[in-house]
């Protein structure tokens, strides 16, 4: 297969003791994920590609160009992706519309780029002194990055929907917004049916586009509308059908579980529920993580990995195979409108954003409480940085409202998803194209809030579907007063934990992942947090003490969500402490 994963270009010195970290990290991480490694020198540039099987590049006496992602044709700009070109004026890089393959850059002294941000952070000589508690406080409050920073000073990602040019040999940055998606009228004043039949339309279209071409598809199927919305559309072709296999995780008797065997069995397409072992908080696990991530997203997304290894020894795996997910396929279309509530230009947007689960573990007093925080009204910096993304968008104020949740939220955290499982199997997102957002950027406010056109389109295309419970608008069903009658019951019932008593289908089982996967790894969950490094508990402790972090650990164990969350994110900033320290 023809797929260029990460990217690592530098004009640092080869014999300085930075590039040989940052180039050995590079290809270690290739090697452990059973990749290959392109090596070349243009200029004064080293330049290293991880590929599978062949590499996709094109070189020229004056230029070489290669794509990141995705991306099968340079001419079509759908799904995640990265174009590189480089040349003996510059370096240019242009990214998709929401910007989901990060590039990370130092001009520090010189050029260092890469989409993996440990490369840079060793490449450009990172120290503790580079570390931003200004950026950090961002991080720990929402979850995520907000903008173009990242956890040190010196290092910055290119923002979505742009073309950066780092220019030789200077390597001063130009760059440029290109707005492949914009607020237009087109559809504003389209009916009920007529949503339903153009977006249905749409669905297909990307679906068959995305995924023809695969031998193999794999779709993690939960209770929500997106991975529905791949299924409902591949289901209707018989070719693409037979090559489907859908996967469910969680607790038998859960939601995700029920809704997946349901819908499968409507529509004939082969299911089966993955039991996970809940052991991924183990070393190995968090260093496949965070040698892709660094410090840049909070400890996410092991469940992923071991998800995809249990999916493994269920199906033997074809050469031309994809997993296929819904990512940025419901905030697109209005998932989280209702929930941020922005209704005019003036909002406080961290007041907004602290609606989301992730915003709500340290608050802001907790925050103003920690050492490296306090009387430094770092507030007011995360405020001006949703408001960067705010602004960028020109529409109205329910538009401006979906780019900044893909621009801020989606971009910076939710992105680890395909990020994640990439490294073991090519992973397509259909609905991942300007394409598609520019539909919902036409429509209404009413068929915009709350994936409203979505479920129209299910309601007049899929009915036996549309019936079946989903998670994503409330636990309800859109199409069945008996289901959303039975569910009201059962909601009910779990008050009391007698909710067993009524059918499986009906019983809504919890189901918790990270607490028994705490549990079973012990101290290791959040390594290096209670490790004795007395570099790390240096830096650490300027947030929060050694004692407090024990305490947190000791909830957690005990089946405390929140405290085990409150770690995630400095667990990511400790692990990256160890490049710092070796890097010295």
């Amino acid at each position: 297969m023809k797929r260029n994963i990460a990217f690592f270009i530098t004009s640092n010195v080869e014999n300085s003791k930075s590039f040989k970290l940052a180039k050995s990290h590079f290809v270690k991480l290739s090697d452990r994920f059973g990749f290959n490694v392109y090596k070349t020198k243009y200029l004064n540039l080293n330049l290293f590609i991880i590929y599978e099987d062949e590499l996709e590049i094109e070189v020229a006496e004056n230029e070489i160009s290669f794509p990141i992602g995705n991306l099968k044709k340079q001419s079509l700009n759908y799904d995640r992706f990265l174009k590189v070109r480089i040349n003996s004026s510059s370096i240019l890089i242009e990214n998709d519309y929401a910007g989901t393959i990060p590039v990370y850059y130092s001009t520090r002294d010189y050029i260092s780029l890469s989409n993996i941000e440990p490369c840079v952070v060793l490449d450009s000589k990172t120290s503790s002194k580079d570390i931003s508690y200004e950026n950090i406080y961002g991080f720990m409050r929402y979850m995520h990055f907000i903008w173009d920073e990242t956890a040190y000073g010196h290092i910055f990602t290119m923002l979505p929907d742009s073309v950066y040019s780092f220019i030789l040999p200077d390597f001063s940055i130009e760059s440029k917004y290109l707005q492949t998606v914009k607020s237009s009228k087109e559809n504003i004043n389209l009916s009920d049916e007529e949503v339903a039949s153009k977006l249905n339309q749409l669905n297909d279209e990307l679906v068959y586009r995305s995924l023809s071409h695969y031998d193999q598809i794999i779709l993690p199927l939960s209770s929500g509308y997106d991975s529905r919305m791949i299924l409902a559309s591949l289901s209707k072709q018989k070719e693409l059908k037979d090559k489907l296999y859908c996967f469910t995780y969680g607790s038998d008797g859960s939601v995700e579980v029920e809704a997946g065997r349901r819908l499968t069995s409507a529509l004939g397409v082969k299911w089966a529920f993955i039991d996970l072992p809940l052991e991924f908080l183990t070393k190995d696990y968090l260093y496949d993580i965070h040698d892709v991530f660094g410090s840049s997203l909070h400890m996410h997304g092991m469940y992923q990995l071991e998800f995809f290894n249990e999916i493994k020894k269920r199906i033997k795996k074809e050469k031309n195979s994809c997993l296929t997910s819904g990512f940025m396929t419901g905030v697109p279309a209005g998932q989280h409108n209702s929930l941020l509530g922005i209704t005019n230009d003036s909002s406080k947007l961290t007041e907004h954003m602290n609606k989301f689960s992730q915003s709500k573990y340290w608050t802001d007093i907790q925050m103003e409480m920690m050492k490296a925080f306090k009387n430094k009204n770092f507030i007011n910096k995360a405020e001006e940085r949703f408001r960067m993304a705010f602004n960028r968008f020109d529409g109205e104020i329910y538009q401006k409202a979906v780019m900044f949740d893909v621009w801020s939220r989606q971009r910076n955290f939710i992105g680890y998803y395909p990020r994640t499982l990439e490294w073991k199997i090519p992973t397509v997102s259909p609905h991942m194209t300007a394409d598609y957002a520019n539909f919902f950027m036409s429509l209404s406010k009413k068929h915009l809030d709350d994936r409203y056109a979505v479920e129209l389109m299910f309601s007049k295309n899929y009915e036996e579907l549309s019936k079946i419970v989903s998670n994503s608008n409330g636990l309800r069903s859109i199409n069945s007063k008996f289901e959303n009658t039975m569910f009201f019951i059962s909601r009910v019932f779990r008050k009391f934990k007698i909710n067993n008593f009524l059918p499986k289908k009906y019983a809504n089982n919890d189901f918790e992942f990270s607490l028994p996967s705490v549990r079973h790894s012990g101290k290791d969950a959040i390594f290096p947090l209670l490790a004795k490094d007395e570099f790390v508990n240096k830096i650490i402790g300027q947030i929060i003490s050694h004692d407090a972090i024990y305490e947190l650990y000791a909830k957690a164990h005990s089946g405390d969500v929140p405290s085990y969350e409150k770690l995630v994110g400095l667990q990511s900033l400790a692990m990256s402490l160890f490049l710092i320290k070796d890097g010295v």
